[in-house]
């Protein structure tokens, strides 16, 4: 399983990037149990997560332009809080 942010107090703040909304953990878990029931070896969720693949064959420079300027991967986590110490 390949997930990109899962709303649980671990990610409190996080902001998913472009189209890439935060998911929510019943909903992981359905997708999750959906595909070892049909026995896929490799999950990646959402479907921007398959981006990053594509990005693999680009130059470094090209991939850091995308993902910054157009998806916001790199502000993703400015509000960052995490989960509380003791909870």
């Amino acid at each position: 399983m390949c997930p990109s942010y899962i709303s649980t107090g671990m990610f409190e703040g996080a902001k998913g990037p472009l189209m890439t909304p935060l998911m929510t953990p019943e909903y992981v878990v359905n997708k999750v149990w959906a595909a070892m029931k049909t026995g896929k070896a490799m999950l990646l969720m959402p479907w921007t997560v398959h981006l990053s693949k594509i990005f693999r064959a680009c130059a470094d420079q090209a991939v850091d332009f995308v993902a910054d300027k157009i998806f916001g991967v790199y502000k993703t986590m400015e509000d960052f809080k995490g989960r509380a110490p003791g909870k």
